[in-house]
């Protein structure tokens, strides 16, 4: 096991590092849907049936068997959000008060690039079998030190990497499927500051730090049924996957009056996390050969995520428990293309993108909100072996409220609203050997 994470951890460093940014740069939740640019420019629309390049390996892959001979395929997608937070309403913090003028945090947004990474290969007329590197989930929110909510939150990470081989099967000449394993590996890191001042009544800041990590286990699989060569329709669905994340807890500066509390000791725990199923439906129209159609529906179960719960293997102490409370979503996207020529292609898309938190439950860590997609893309074949894509999003991230309150007693109650976007930019290249 120890080798598969090694393994899987240097995959995660080739694929890229460091993934997406705050959670209002990708779909609801921590999902990311940033796996193709040839779909982004669409919103996403028809990701399910379109099959025109490598990423149907992610979007649904029985779409292989529309692809021939040996192809491979690089997208890269940078991710700019921007999530600034405004405090309206601050209270608490036991013999250290939390102030409103301690600082807003300044915007949460980190900009990153993801990447994804397809290979296939042809068996016969019917068979194909592919290879997919993907960061299917992910998350960062970053504050400033000393902001007024750093008692609950600093910084929120998640990276994964997912390694999906793939094989798909013409069963007759309509219908195609597609299936395979899904090996994850999802790393952690949250961090908060500790109000020792708050407890005890004197003493710096100290530092709640949690580093830990997991491999999990999954499948994908899906159906394409093709009406004729220009209508056809697409149906996926990829599992959940379950992890016991472990790894190290540390706290800095505790004062001598706390140094045996159990629940600021250093030591090695746990914690479990399940990604979603995802079900997707997509389907594709062309009128001719210029004009096409496309759109989408994924369904996310993100009720799965009911808790953050972090326990202390030694003293057996809930070292942090937070309620998420998460519902399921849809995700509902409509795109078009036109090609003026042979070798261009023009997109435009919208979706909208419900998200998974209750406005009781939304936390500093992952402030969601309900959004809109605007996208348009272009791409181009240079020849009959190599093309690109370059695709852009806007998202429109409705306003967000949060409130959340003091546990122990030193970490303050504070409210206040996020105001939040994104920007994407998506460009990929494909080339047939």
């Amino acid at each position: 096991m120890s080798g598969m994470r090694k393994s899987l951890k240097f995959a995660t460093a080739l694929a890229g590092g460091v993934l997406a940014g705050t959670t209002m740069a990708h779909a609801s939740g921590f999902q990311l849907k940033e796996q193709g640019a040839g779909s982004q420019g669409l919103s996403f629309a028809g990701a399910t049936a379109k099959a025109n390049d490598l990423s149907t390996l992610f979007f649904n892959p029985a779409g292989m068997s529309r692809l021939e001979g040996t192809q491979a395929e690089l997208n890269l997608s940078y991710v700019k959000p921007s999530a600034e937070f405004t405090p309206t309403s601050v209270s608490g913090g036991g013999f250290n008060p939390v102030s409103a003028s301690d600082g807003d945090g300044g915007d949460a947004g980190q900009g990153a690039v993801v990447p994804s990474i397809y290979g296939m290969y042809q068996i016969n007329d019917r068979t194909r079998v592919g290879l997919s590197i993907n960061t299917p989930f992910g998350l960062e929110t970053d504050y400033e030190d000393g902001w007024v909510g750093r008692y609950h939150a600093l910084k929120s990470e998640l990276k994964t990497v997912a390694v999906s081989p793939m094989v798909s099967y013409q069963a007759t000449n309509a219908l195609s499927v597609g299936f395979g394993p899904v090996i994850q590996y999802a790393e952690g890191t949250l961090t908060k500051a500790v109000n020792f001042a708050g407890l005890v009544g004197a003493g710096p800041d100290g530092e709640s730090k949690v580093d830990a990590d997991d491999i999990g286990y999954g499948v994908q699989a899906g159906l394409l049924y093709e009406f004729n060569e220009d209508s056809r329709i697409g149906l996926s669905y990829r599992s959940q996957v379950k992890h016991k994340l472990e790894g190290d807890i540390s706290v800095t500066n505790v004062p001598g009056a706390l140094a045996g509390n159990s629940a600021f000791s250093n030591e090695t725990g746990s914690m479990n996390l399940t990604t979603p199923d995802v079900v997707s439906i997509g389907a594709y129209h062309a009128f001719n050969d210029q004009w096409a159609i496309m759109s989408d529906v994924a369904w996310t179960n993100w009720s799965t995520f009911n808790e953050l719960r972090i326990i202390g293997d030694n003293s057996g102490t809930v070292r942090t428990l937070v309620r998420e409370e998460w519902e399921d979503t849809f995700f509902v996207s409509l795109g078009a293309e036109y090609k003026p020529t042979e070798n261009w292609t023009l997109q435009t898309g919208i979706a909208y993108d419900q998200s998974p938190v209750k406005d009781q439950y939304r936390t500093f860590r992952i402030p969601d909100s309900d959004r809109v997609w605007l996208s348009a893309g272009v791409g181009y074949e240079l020849d009959e072996n190599l093309s690109f894509n370059v695709g852009y999003t806007h998202i429109f991230a409705e306003d967000a409220s949060v409130t959340q309150a003091q546990g122990s007693g030193a970490e303050g109650t504070v409210t206040g609203d996020y105001d939040a976007d994104v920007n994407i930019v998506a460009v990929n290249f494909s080339y047939k050997f």
